[in-house]
């Protein structure tokens, strides 16, 4: 079929929670990026969850079991009790697409049904794309092991991989999607995850100086043992030196937090530590500003949108080497591996002791790093790619 020069081909996005919703972190972020970038070249139509991953109430401001136009696209919040095969299967059918894209591989709601509705239901015979967001990670794969086991079981059973197209974020995902999963190399595409094209680069101010031998510190991500934030925790009890760390992000398992608390109790008293709770998106740049160091030891990330943002808000950022982010030589990026404890301990004691001039040159090349990437337009067109190799 030829499409005519003004067609824009569309894309049918499953994904289990979307905006206004923020606690599930990276997959919203990197839905609603890339829509911002691609919207005049696709339509976008997503199927999401009526609330946010801990919200017991849907949202106030939507329509629920309805489309509503949101932004640049177009999203169904689908409630509970419609999150089964008959319902998602009318949903596809009747929602003209070109192109389906399930956003998580282990979530039986927002990619196993809808699998099974289009092979063993026939709701649609379009490309299937599949982006697994960092969950074939050795480290992820730990993480709720058996439920992980019951759930490839279930896949394979009902052969959900038939005819699957899949997007790596990076060489190290489609290194993890190709040896864990036995993919085929013709069959996985790297797109990496998208910077907000709204992004501006934050002016630096001086209003927090930095002073010889103290370091505020920031933690903000979701609390939860893949972000780490126990390792952290566990190096700063070893330090004699006086360290602010503010703690920011959803509580996602409770278990890991309680764990936490009882680490953060047993800190020096020259450790003053913080958890100051969720924060919405409108005041990440602000909060992360006003820190000397963004401080992220995650077990795994296939991209980390909040390592971008510190940069943009000239926050140097201290990062373990699971992540795709490399360090530069003017230190606006910092990665250490896990393995060494001792070098995260020296490398954040070292910062103590610095004065303000030598921060301030710190957060000039951290705003630089963050312009030479945003100006950077091969990824967004790796993802036109993406989709464009399926139409037709």
């Amino acid at each position: 079929m030829k499409y005519k020069l003004k067609y824009r081909p569309k894309i049918l996005c499953f994904l289990s929670h979307y905006f206004p919703g923020y606690q599930s972190g990276g997959p919203v972020r990197s839905i609603l990026n890339l829509i911002e970038h691609l919207n005049n070249d696709f339509e976008f139509f997503i199927v999401t969850s009526d609330r946010d991953v801990l919200d017991d109430k849907p949202y106030s401001s939507i329509k629920i079991d309805s489309w509503n136009k949101v932004g640049y696209s177009k999203v169904y919040y689908i409630s509970k009790s419609k999150i089964n095969l008959k319902e998602i299967s009318k949903i596809i059918r009747s929602t003209d697409h070109d192109i389906l894209y399930f956003n998580s591989f282990f979530n039986f709601a927002f990619t196993a049904i809808p699998l099974i509705a289009c092979h063993l239901l026939g709701a649609s015979v379009a490309p299937c794309i599949l982006a697994p967001r960092g969950e074939f990670s050795s480290a992820a794969l730990k993480n709720k092991f058996w439920k992980k086991k019951i759930y490839l079981f279930i896949i394979k059973f009902f052969n959900l991989y038939k005819n699957l197209y899949w997007q790596a974020s990076n060489k190290q995902e489609l290194s993890d999607i190709f040896h864990k999963k036995n993919i085929p190399l013709n069959k996985i595409y790297i797109a990496p995850d998208l910077p907000s094209k709204f992004n501006k680069i934050k002016n630096i101010e001086n209003k927090n100086k930095k002073k010889i031998g103290k370091l505020n510190l920031i933690f903000l991500s979701r609390i939860n043992p893949m972000k780490n934030l126990d390792f952290l925790l566990k190096i700063l009890t070893k330090s004699k030196k006086k360290i602010n760390l503010s703690i920011y992000g959803p509580i996602d398992d409770r278990k890991y937090w309680i764990k936490c608390k009882k680490l953060i109790q047993v800190l020096p008293k020259n450790i003053n530590t913080k958890y100051f709770g969720m924060l919405m998106p409108k005041y990440v740049l602000k909060k992360i500003s006003l820190n000397h160091i963004f401080i992220l030891p995650s077990r795994s990330e296939s991209f980390g949108h909040v390592i971008i943002e510190s940069l943009i808000a000239g926050t140097p950022v201290i990062i373990s080497d699971m992540t795709p982010w490399k360090k530069d030589k003017k230190k606006a990026v910092t990665v250490i591996s896990l393995k060494q404890q001792n070098k995260w301990l020296m490398e954040i004691e070292k910062l103590v002791d610095c004065d303000n001039s030598h921060l301030y040159r710190r957060r000039l090349a951290a705003k630089k790093f963050a312009e030479n990437y945003l100006c950077n337009i091969n990824a967004i067109n790796q993802n036109k790619k993406l989709f464009l190799r399926f139409i037709n």
